[in-house]
């Protein structure tokens, strides 16, 4: 029996709680279309959940456990596969021509539960799709959330006839990377009030006081003032920093010589903010005497994010903003930090592009030589390192929109990119 007679279909295009207004998805629709056409590709399958918010607007609250997969014609409707609690949260949210919904059943196959695997074959061949040409997201920034290696073994065997492609590097990113004026809306929102939250955390934060709590208060603007938290993030954003590593806040009372590295924060409509300020704890000349030349290391990065500010404007070659934010960090900090900055113990990128993820391709890294172009938005963090110390002095993080003629900053409401001394 075929597998995809047990399916449904219908249709979800008026969502009662849309993800996104439907121009704008239509918008994205039709630019994936348009660059299908370009490059000779028949469609699009999406099995990463970031591609398929994207694409179809389908935000599922939980880890998924069986298959899904967006499906973008070049020529035909937009469909969107999964079992029946996805598509109910599909019609509640998303859009889709044509969503196929399946019943959920590990005991699959049965009488009413297909094999999920099977019966997506069976749907792209149905849909014209048997001998074509599929660019699939399985490149760079791209982990699958809905399928198996397993099931994609599976799958490319059903259809030994496709020709399959990626679709990350070609299609996707260069999408994804121009923000549409409502991204931008978003995103701008995001921003602000991650800021707002940070500044309570640096009102918060003295010696004595449960780093938790620090974590706590700025959860507090997020959540009860300005409501804009997704539920599925998990807040990596509060570290007390040791050994120059990044990780969840800990159980631990504040005291004189700890810092606090603030780094992300909430999503808002699934985009994910990225920015950095550091909270130190102690007076500044207690600072100093445990990491001397403190004042100057803080001094180095908050004026070379100041500085690179001249270079920000489309056509800026990424890798131009890394040597020049670098020259002013040895600048201050003397010849000898280049060779920090090239040591294997040093983090090689000091900015990257944002969106639905923390980190989005192109990077500021050596010798890049992608350009910023207007409606991406960058994030740029040139770090003042002291490596003998293994401490990060200041590494701030500043986010950009780039414009026609420049750049709007977004992270502005936080003042100076020096660092909060709390004692």
């Amino acid at each position: 029996m075929s597998e995809l007679k047990k399916c449904y279909e219908m249709e979800t295009l008026s969502p009662k709680f849309p993800y996104m207004p439907k121009d704008e998805w239509h918008g994205r629709i039709n630019k994936a279309k348009s660059l299908m056409k370009d490059k000779g590709i028949d469609a699009l399958l999406l099995f990463n959940r970031k591609n398929q918010v994207y694409y179809f607007g389908w935000v599922k609250p939980y880890p998924y456990v069986y298959p899904a997969a967006g499906i973008v014609l070049r020529d035909g409707p937009s469909t969107f596969f999964t079992e029946v609690l996805g598509i109910n949260n599909l019609e509640l949210k998303g859009y889709a021509e044509k969503a196929v919904g399946f019943r959920g059943d590990p005991r699959a196959p049965t009488p009413n539960a297909p094999v999920p695997v099977d019966a997506l074959a069976e749907l792209l061949k149905d849909i014209g799709l048997g001998k074509g040409t599929i660019a699939v997201d399985k490149g760079e920034f791209s982990w699958w959330d809905t399928f198996t290696l397993a099931e994609w073994e599976k799958l490319t065997a059903a259809l030994p006839e496709v020709k399959w492609t990626d679709a990350m590097d070609t299609l996707i990113s260069p999408q994804r990377m121009i923000k549409s004026p409502w991204e931008q809306d978003v995103i701008r929102k995001l921003m602000y009030v991650t800021a707002k939250g940070y500044m309570k955390g640096a009102e918060v934060a003295l010696p004595g006081v449960n780093e938790k709590d620090v974590f706590y208060a700025m959860m507090d603007v997020w959540m009860r003032e300005e409501r804009i938290i997704d539920s599925i993030y998990d807040m990596r954003v509060l570290q007390t920093s040791r050994n120059v590593a990044t990780a969840f806040y800990e159980d631990h009372i504040l005291e004189e010589g700890d810092y606090i590295f603030l780094d992300g924060g909430p999503s808002y409509k699934e985009y994910m903010s990225d920015m950095q300020r550091q909270i130190w704890i102690g007076h500044p000349n207690k600072l100093e005497k445990m990491y001397p030349g403190f004042r100057k290391w803080v001094a180095a990065a908050e004026v070379a994010h100041i500085e690179i500010e001249d270079a920000i404007k489309p056509g800026a070659a990424m890798g131009e903003l890394w040597q020049k934010g670098h020259e002013v960090l040895v600048r201050y900090l003397g010849d000898w930090y280049w060779d920090v900055i090239r040591s294997n113990r040093y983090i090689g990128w000091v900015g990257h592009c944002q969106g639905l993820y923390l980190h989005e391709p192109p990077y500021i890294v050596e010798n890049e030589t992608a350009k910023l172009k207007p409606g991406m938005v960058v994030c740029l963090e040139l770090p003042a390192l002291n490596l003998e110390k293994r401490v990060w002095i200041n590494m701030p993080e500043n986010v950009y929109l780039i414009t026609d003629d420049g750049f709007e900053p977004l992270t502005d409401m936080l003042g100076p990119n020096g660092v909060y001394i709390k004692y």
